[in-house]
């Protein structure tokens, strides 16, 4: 498995990273080599692999954000090592990896939480059911989907991202805008007044090797 990670940016602060998110190269290769009963296990270790390859790299403002895979039962087995330190972990989840909620999986995300953890809502917007999660979960971060960028970028149209603004504002949410491809996107996005961004322009996913060179 190959982990890359992508920075997250502050575009108030001459885009200071705040983190970074970890994705991994090769994981549907292995899930479909081992099967789908294995995914569990491989999904732990290529979260360890990414936390071990930066958390000792990282300024302490920054933060690591690693995913579930989507496809498991994100109750059953172990997320982290019991010796990662979670103060710079943020675990990011998707509106349908936790519908329908469990008491064992909110145990576990308060579990975590309590070791330092905190959680962001992914690819949000895009689903019926985000709004929901958003009372149940009460994230620290709300990543927007990229499909918002997409039709700003295609029509102008940027309610949406403006409505978001608000809503995380009155929430104390931190909204991060993912997708941001062009200087275009990233100055309308400023603009709106929207201040953490991920996306190409800003940096795209790279190796570890890479990272800091």
């Amino acid at each position: 498995m190959d982990t890359r990670y992508q920075p997250i940016c502050d575009t108030w602060n001459t885009n200071q990273i705040i983190g970074y998110e970890a994705t991994t190269d090769g994981f549907l290769d292995l899930i479909r080599r081992y099967g789908s009963r294995e995914v569990n296990t491989i999904d732990y270790l290529a979260r360890c692999q990414a936390l071990d390859g930066l958390m000792s790299r990282l300024n302490p403002n920054q933060r690591i954000f690693v995913n579930l895979f989507p496809d498991h039962e994100v109750g059953e087995y172990p997320w982290f090592d019991e010796d990662h330190d979670l103060n710079h972990v943020t675990l990011e989840i998707t509106e349908h990896q936790l519908l329908p909620t469990n008491d064992k999986v909110l145990g576990k995300i308060e579990a975590n939480r309590r070791r330092g953890m905190k959680v962001a809502l992914d690819d949000f917007g895009v689903g019926a059911d985000a709004l929901k999660l958003v009372d149940i979960l009460h994230p620290e971060y709300i990543k927007l989907d990229k499909y918002f960028v997409e039709t700003m970028r295609q029509n102008g149209q940027s309610t949406s991202i403006r409505g978001m603004l608000r809503f995380c504002e009155e929430g104390a949410i931190n909204l991060i805008v993912e997708g941001v491809e062009s200087k275009q996107d990233y100055h309308q996005l400023l603009e709106l007044g929207v201040r953490y961004m991920q996306g190409w322009y800003l940096g795209m996913p790279k190796p570890l090797s890479e990272l800091f060179s």
